[in-house]
């Protein structure tokens, strides 16, 4: 399976301190997740990998505008760039 293959959401405002366990079982309740991307230098923002495109769909559509420990989380589908993420890597 390619890197490529994995639906993402982008999931913006979330509590800062909140671990990833914390994510994995908020989110997990909408099916597998393969894994949780989390930059320090960006706080309160992470992609959720899920393992199928029907679950992160759902969990994009039905987490957005929901209080997450005390604050209103915003979720999206991401779309990765694949001509950007490949360029220079021949």
């Amino acid at each position: 399976m390619s890197r490529y293959e994995f639906p993402i959401v982008l999931v913006k405002n979330y509590p800062f301190g909140t671990s990833n366990a914390d994510l994995f079982e908020f989110f997990g309740k909408y099916g597998n997740i393969h894994q949780i991307r989390t930059n320090s230098s960006v706080p309160g923002t992470c992609f959720i990998v899920y393992k199928n495109l029907i679950n992160a769909q759902k969990a994009a559509q039905e987490l957005n505008g929901v209080n997450f420990n005390g604050r209103y989380i915003i979720t999206a589908m991401y779309e990765v760039d694949k001509d950007a993420a490949t360029r220079g890597t021949t």
